[in-house]
């Protein structure tokens, strides 16, 4: 049984219906313009609005979040198990990250640590992803 299964059973079920489609700019979230990546997926490439997610959807993430993190003892050791699995998974990227290895994965946790803690505050996550995009540029 892997973690998340007995995480949900200790809490009693797993996390419930999200409540209807996340929006964007206010509106249902549909692409405008289509880019493919290989796995038949759509995004919009046309603006950078803001993205309303359903409050169920900010729970359901969170929740699972938190029960990633509740799996570890210290902040770090979650970080480098996250960092381990996309490493393992993407290993084209490895040549791209040249700072040391417990650095760059407890900036990663961060990041996303502060996405998921963003994800019901539109405005919050919009300005946390546009940094994050300005810092990824070379």
């Amino acid at each position: 049984m892997s973690p998340s299964n007995d995480i949900r059973r200790q809490r009693g079920s797993a996390p419930g219906p999200v409540d209807g489609p996340a929006k964007v700019g206010g509106q249902p979230a549909r692409a405008r313009r289509t880019v493919h990546n290989g796995d038949d997926t759509k995004k919009d490439t046309d603006s950078f609005r803001h993205l309303f997610l359903p409050p169920g959807q900010v729970r359901a993430a969170q929740d699972a979040w938190d029960a990633y993190l509740s799996l570890y003892d210290e902040r770090e050791e979650a970080a480098e198990v996250i960092w381990e699995a996309l490493f393992e998974n993407t290993p084209i990227i490895q040549s791209l990250f040249t700072t040391p290895k417990a650095v760059h994965s407890m900036r990663f946790l961060a990041s996303v640590d502060r996405l998921v803690r963003f994800m019901g505050n539109p405005s919050a996550l919009h300005d946390f992803v546009g940094l994050l995009g300005y810092m990824h540029l070379q």
